[in-house]
């Protein structure tokens, strides 16, 4: 949640930082079945426009150093629906 506070510190509107803040800083996860699908979900934010915070494993365990692993995405709810939607919750 750090780094998606960060995004959004330097994000081009600095009302999307306070409506975030206002509504509690809610946070839904989603799952994808592949890096690749992560990666389809991280360009289709970017192409909407949504502020992203990308990140990467340490590799300290069996997970390969810099694969990606959790992907934040922030903005009003129908834009991220938009995006994520079709995903499963976890």
């Amino acid at each position: 949640m750090v780094g998606v506070y960060k995004v959004l510190a330097a994000f081009r509107d600095p009302r999307w930082l306070a409506s975030f803040e206002a509504c509690g800083e809610k946070t839904v996860v989603v799952g994808v079945a592949t890096h690749g699908d992560l990666r389809d979900v991280v360009a289709a934010a970017e192409a909407a426009g949504l502020p992203v915070r990308v990140v990467c494993d340490a590799g300290r365990t069996e997970v390969e150093p810099g694969a990606m692993t959790v992907v934040g995405i922030v903005g009003p709810v129908q834009a991220v629906d938009q995006v994520t939607g079709h995903l499963r919750t976890l």
